[in-house]
């Protein structure tokens, strides 16, 4: 039957099917660029904890936490400590994440900001928690899927 043709392909091609490559709510990430080899994802850096960039595999040695993402299913308190209401579970293709970097609290992965001359191209961790303009008006730069 056709139902039974695309559980079959459904289970092939999709990967929150595949038990080894789960990404579970509660998991750290670690995330590398394609394009350019031994480039990850850093975020929390500068004073202010604020500046994201892709740098050098090296840098995992001495500041290794600042690579680390934490996927979680909603903001939460900002502890990173604290367990996400869904530790565990599955991450399912489609659902929202909160990416929350690893070396300092109440700092989140945000996109699509900046004004003139970048126009909503920049990424930062910025306290999603910090003030009422993040916490609901800029609310959905938060939210990955």
């Amino acid at each position: 039957s056709i139902h039974k043709f695309y559980d079959e392909i459904s289970s092939v091609l999709d990967p929150i099917f595949d038990p080894v490559n789960n990404v579970a709510y509660g998991d750290f990430l670690s995330l590398k660029n394609n394009y350019v080899n031994e480039r990850w994802l850093t975020g929390g850096r500068d004073m202010l904890n604020e500046a994201v960039r892709t740098t050098k595999y090296y840098e995992l040695i001495t500041v290794a936490s600042t690579y680390q993402w934490t996927v979680r299913s909603s903001l939460g308190d900002g502890t990173r400590s604290v367990a996400d209401e869904q530790e565990g579970s599955c991450v399912k293709y489609g659902d929202i994440v909160y990416l929350q970097v690893n070396n300092v609290n109440n700092r989140w992965l945000t996109g699509g900001r900046g004004q003139f001359p970048t126009y909503n191209e920049d990424v930062y961790t910025y306290n999603a928690l910090g003030s009422s303009y993040e916490e609901f008006t800029a609310a959905s730069t938060y939210q990955w899927t």
